[in-house]
């Protein structure tokens, strides 16, 4: 889950201006791309006021040490926002809780409900409504909270907070809430099981029957300043639908809200000469795909400390976001630290060659 283009919304209020700080925080630390929008009435003739907010916010991210671009196209901000996080191959959208653009604002759960159906990639919720607590160092969370049900999109939204805690080197907290206490504990064995080589994790067992209510609840006790949610919600002993548990984790939480893009992508989705991560018989596989129709099959599990891996376009390489180990596109490590290759995934290739 390598973040290598940000885009972070503003409309130039100190709120915003939050957000944007936020997103330059995590585009320093991860070595991201970082593009700052704003997005322009399309009734206006001039777009020199968002020129303008945008200078400041770019000076803003220089600050943090961060060389920034600049965009400001005409449209709805939540529309702008997905077109440019689409247009960039961004990995992340920044926004404000408190709403974007000058024209007309969005409420909370519309910035929230319309990016997590239409963003390609993961949406941080920026909570503004008070100063950030976390101290203006590397440590730009303090702790990580995740719910699980189980399923396939609660299991990722689970490896995406792994991954995130690893590069972030902070603690995970992973929460089951209401229904069958003995499965709850399986599902949190095998949560654990699957992290990290490092990444100090917690398990709770909650019994309260609304899941955002309880994740909400419990990062407000201090376990946690990020609340990280699939976007098809965490099911519990009752289904939410999509706008109901990453909206209402928002609106409840006075915490940020990472609503990760669980869906996966599946081996019809890639091309020849491509790679990514797909889903393939209920498993989550490393797969490239060369010219002539040759596929490789491999175990996304970084050697070196267990992170998992995503692939690189320009270099066509396998790269770990934890530590920076690189892997050719057949596995064959080239950078360290890791030591080994990749894992086979031992699926015969000639099984799907074209």
């Amino acid at each position: 889950m390598g973040y290598r283009t940000i885009v972070a919304g503003t409309d130039g209020s100190p709120t915003a201006a939050r957000a944007v700080d936020k997103a330059a925080r995590l585009a320093r630390i991860t070595g991201a791309r970082l593009v700052l929008v704003s997005a322009v009435a399309a009734e206006s003739p001039s777009s020199e006021d968002a020129e303008n907010l945008l200078g400041e916010a770019q000076r803003a991210a220089a600050r943090r040490d961060v060389e920034a671009e600049v965009l400001a196209p005409k449209g709805r901000p939540s529309e702008v926002l997905t077109q440019v996080a689409a247009g960039t191959g961004a990995d992340l959208i920044v926004v404000g809780s408190a709403g974007m653009g000058k024209v007309r604002r969005f409420s909370l759960g519309g910035i929230a409900e319309q990016t997590a159906h239409t963003a390609p990639c993961d949406v941080l919720i920026v909570r503004t409504e008070r100063p950030d607590e976390g101290p203006p160092r590397k440590l730009v969370y303090k702790g990580l909270v995740v719910g699980t049900d189980g399923s396939p999109t609660a299991s990722e939204a689970v490896r995406k907070a792994f991954d995130l805690g690893m590069v972030l080197e902070t603690k995970i907290t992973v929460v089951y809430v209401a229904g069958d206490p003995l499965i709850g504990a399986i599902i949190l064995e095998k949560a654990e099981a699957a992290k990290p080589d490092w990444v100090p994790v917690e398990t709770r067992l909650v019994k309260q029957q609304n899941p955002a209510a309880a994740i909400a609840a419990l990062a407000e006790s201090g376990v946690a300043d990020l609340i990280v949610v699939g976007n098809k919600g965490v099911t519990g002993a009752r289904r939410f639908a999509l706008a109901s548990v990453p909206v209402e984790l928002a609106h409840r939480a006075g915490r940020d809200v990472l609503i990760a893009k669980t869906t996966d992508r599946t081996l019809e989705d890639l091309t020849p000469g491509h790679g990514g991560l797909v889903t393939l018989e209920g498993k989550r596989y490393a797969v490239y795909i060369e010219e002539n129709g040759t596929h490789h099959f491999l175990s996304p599990r970084c050697q070196h400390m267990g992170c998992t891996v995503d692939f690189n376009d320009g270099d066509k390489s396998w790269d770990c976001p934890c530590h920076g180990s690189r892997y050719r596109f057949d596995g064959k490590v080239f950078h360290g630290p890791a030591r080994k290759d990749l894992d086979p995934a031992g699926i015969d290739p000639l099984r799907y060659r074209g």
